[in-house]
Parts: structure tokens; sequence; C-alpha cells
């Protein structure tokens, strides 16, 4: 408990570098695998509010694996679940956020089977700015994941056009 403790002071010493911060949440999530220390889930969960994009990367990576832990005694609480998806949610969908922390977004709500990932992924894929190339291709690997036939077509045309020669 005493490293929980010692790490959650870290996270929040604004101080401390990002890289630190962190490798703070990564060792956070992993002695809350250990403990089931009831304070981790929060502090990772503000964590996610980050205004280091590192931090919020793997904030976001961490609750979206505590929301799917296969280890019941560590699942969180359902309401606290459903503050996870929203935020995942919400990290995928703002457009003026760092591309990464979409990415990540798409990744932890991927991981989580969200359906509601879909309308924002379908937008994603069709979006031609070179610099989200890599955003495009994890919403494509969503979808490919959750979604349905009506997105069967669409991809197709994304591997054709990818193909192409230039």
């Amino acid at each position: 408990q005493h490293l929980a403790g010692d790490l959650a002071a870290m996270l929040a010493d604004t101080k401390e570098s990002p890289k630190w911060r962190n490798y703070c949440v990564q060792i956070l999530y992993d002695c809350y695998l250990k403990t089931g220390h009831p304070d981790i889930p929060d502090t990772i969960f503000q964590a996610a509010f980050s205004d280091e994009k590192q931090v919020v990367i793997c904030a976001l990576w961490s609750l979206a694996r505590m929301a799917t832990t296969k280890a019941e005694s560590r699942l969180p609480e359902k309401d606290f679940i459903e503050r996870i998806h929203q935020v995942c949610l919400a990290a995928l969908q703002d457009e003026k956020a760092e591309m990464l922390v979409r990415v990540a977004g798409v990744q932890s709500c991927a991981l989580m089977k969200l359906p509601e990932t879909l309308p924002a992924c379908r937008t994603i894929i069709q979006d031609d700015n070179p610099k989200l190339a890599y955003l495009r291709m994890v919403a494509v690997a969503a979808i490919g994941d959750l979604g349905d036939q009506t997105d069967v077509a669409t991809l197709q045309k994304l591997a054709t056009a990818a193909k192409a020669p230039l």
C-alpha cells in the first residue's frame, strides 16, 4: 500500500517528468491487479485528464484493461466501468486532441468492445488528411473487430485503394 501511495504522489507531482508519470500509471495498474487497493482506479481515472499526452494515453489504456480484466475480484463497479467507457469515447471523438490520444481512445474502446466506437471510426476512415494516417489504420482495425456487414464494402474499397500504385 505504501508503493501505491508513493506512486500516486509522484503521479500528482507535475515536477516529475511525463515519462516518469507514465511509468507511475503503469505500475499503479499492476499494483491494482495485485492488491486491489481501492484508491488506484480513481487515481488512474484522474490521470486520463492530464495535460501530458503520455500520461493520458497510458491512463486510457490502463482503464480499458481494468474494465476488461478477467480477474473478477478486480473488475470495477458497473458505474465506474461506464465512466471508463465515457472517458475513452471522449478521447476518440475529440478532434482537437493529440492524434495519439485519439488512437488510445480508439484502441481502448475496441478492447472494451464498445459499439458506440463505430460512428466516430467510420468518420475517421473517410478523412484523407495525411497526418491522420495512423489514426485511420487504428479505426479500420476497430471497425474490423466491431463492425457489421454494412462496413464490408467500405473496408474493401479502402483495401483496394491502399493497393493502388502511387
